[in-house]
């Protein structure tokens, strides 16, 4: 009989392979996350599934004391991001390098509420950890704009259909029209 396999695990030890090979590239990031993907097909990771697999690849690693603390974060951030931090890294990287310590950079930035072009561009200028902007434009405006955005974001062709799908829900049941 076959030994069943933990898909949490599976992808523990893929991001740890990763740590390993080369602990300097944004270039890995990108792979986490497509590996993240092809789990959770754009759906939020759950938090216990980000913690066991922050702890799982902790322990492959060997990770102990702070430095297995601030690594599980850092895992943690690029959990939480995967859907939107490849592009953030893409549009970092026309301008400067991104390395693997940028690229957690710029998940944190995104938890943050960034955009990946507002994270990208704060990495670019040397001020990743600034805020989002507050929105200050009339309420008009920000719809227009809002609209705009959420446009450019449906053309970007590496989301899952069904995050485009319920995007374009959510627009109509708020009257945005897209």
């Amino acid at each position: 009989m076959a030994k069943k396999v933990n898909p949490l695990a599976t992808l523990a030890n893929a991001i740890a392979g990763a740590f390993e090979t080369v602990e300097t590239s944004g270039g890995l990031v990108e792979t986490i996350c497509a590996s993240v993907q092809n789990l959770y097909k754009g759906e939020e990771v759950p938090t216990a599934d980000a913690d066991f697999i922050a702890d799982e690849v902790g322990r492959l690693r060997g990770w102990d004391g702070n430095s297995a603390r601030v690594r599980k974060s850092e895992c943690k951030s690029v959990l939480g991001q995967y859907a939107l931090l490849p592009e953030a890294i893409e549009r970092a990287n026309r301008k400067k390098h991104v390395s693997f310590d940028a690229a957690v950079k710029l998940a944190r930035s995104l938890n943050k509420g960034m955009t990946p072009n507002q994270a990208a561009q704060a990495y670019i200028k040397g001020n990743a950890a600034q805020k989002a902007a507050p929105n200050t434009v009339p309420r008009e405006d920000a719809e227009k704009r809002a609209a705009s955005s959420i446009k450019n974001v449906l053309k970007y062709t590496k989301l899952p259909p069904k995050f485009r799908s319920e995007l374009r829900t959510l627009c109509e049941d708020h009257g945005l029209a897209v």
